[in-house]
């Protein structure tokens, strides 16, 4: 597949349209460091105080509601493992992520990298765009 061919676009923007969902990111990398249960997510993710700061919107918060249907969601997409262990009372349910969202996750990780090395030029060229505005702005 060439970029710029339509197969690649395509992919390009199913791969866009994932990563521009709400919570997925944050709930990949967070269980990327491990399995939790639905209360250690929550809690984490709410200290890591990714809400408004994050998305640049009032009412971000992460709620149960929220999570849940997330959690739900990347079960059905593949990403998410939700394995209960009944031997507990109350049973213990933990999430984890799947194979292949891992093989994302390191899909993912050159572009993340590229953007750390180069996030001073990009906040550089966001500066002087806003403070020199050409007549094509």
């Amino acid at each position: 597949m060439k970029p710029g061919s339509d197969e690649y676009l395509q992919h390009m923007r199913d791969l866009y349209r994932w990563l521009n969902r709400k919570w997925e990111p944050v709930i990949l990398t967070v269980l990327a460091r491990k399995p939790m249960r639905y209360t250690e997510l929550r809690d984490t993710i709410q200290k890591m105080n990714v809400g408004d700061e994050w998305y640049r919107r009032p009412g971000s918060k992460l709620t149960d509601k929220v999570l849940g249907e997330t959690l739900s969601a990347m079960q059905d997409d593949g990403l998410v493992l939700h394995q209960r262990d009944t031997s507990t009372i109350p049973p213990a349910a933990t999430y984890a992520l799947t194979a292949t969202a891992r093989q994302l996750l390191n899909a993912l990780r050159p572009a993340v990298e590229w953007v750390a090395d180069h996030h001073d030029l990009i906040e550089k060229a966001k500066t002087n765009r806003r403070t020199h505005k050409t007549e094509f702005s």
